[in-house]
């Protein structure tokens, strides 16, 4: 029989961190839309599964590691079991140096990160019950475009303008489905499930979140 766990719990820092992906990183001032840390946890009877999803932009692959390695003791899994995935929301604080951010404030909020993500593995592991999944997928038209034109030569941009001279089309087609992964407990309760769809969230515009 298959057991499924479900944990969430809130990484959002308190206002004045500098955000990124953002220009000239602005700080945060207040909180619109929480940031949160969510597992998801599958057991089959021979093998434990999770997928740890973080409203972040990025994590590097040194971290997705310490992350892992964090998360596998109280989660009794494997860490190569564990998948990491980040929303790359664009309205979360700096996880790594490197992309421009000041050291000590960036690894006190990744301590942060792994510490409460520790505490939503704990929930999933208390929360595992007997449970049914079930899949479903429709066409979000009108929610997604394609940001790749194509241009002469070949040459493939980022945002680039899709007319004037040298426009040539587009990369590809937009990939409007939404896919919904819902696990329901024997009583028919909803316990968690995973949302599949590609966008790139730079909601809120350059103000100050």
């Amino acid at each position: 029989m298959l057991h499924v766990g479900c944990g969430r719990v809130d990484i959002t820092p308190e206002p004045g961190l500098p955000m990124v992906g953002m220009p000239g990183s602005p700080r945060g001032e207040r909180v619109q839309w929480p940031l949160r840390s969510r597992v998801f946890l599958v057991d089959d009877g021979e093998r434990r599964i999770a997928i740890v999803c973080l409203d972040l932009v990025a994590l590097v692959s040194e971290h997705v590691a310490e992350l892992r390695k964090r998360l596998a003791i109280p989660g009794e899994i494997a860490a190569e079991n564990i998948l990491v995935a980040c929303s790359h929301t664009h309205r979360a604080p700096f996880t790594e140096t490197g992309w421009g951010a000041a050291e000590e404030p960036t690894r006190s909020y990744l301590d942060l990160v792994l510490a409460r993500s520790t505490r939503a593995m704990v929930e999933a592991v208390t929360g595992l019950q007997p449970a049914e999944l079930g899949v479903g997928k429709v066409l979000a038209t009108g929610w997604a475009f394609n940001r790749r034109p194509i241009y002469a030569g070949g040459q493939v941009g980022t945002h680039g303008p899709a007319w004037g001279n040298g426009f040539t089309g587009m990369e590809g087609t937009a990939d409007e489905e939404l896919a919904v992964l819902l696990a329901r407990g024997l009583d028919g309760a909803v316990l968690g499930g995973l949302v599949d769809f590609a966008c790139h969230p730079t909601a809120m515009g350059h103000e100050p979140g």
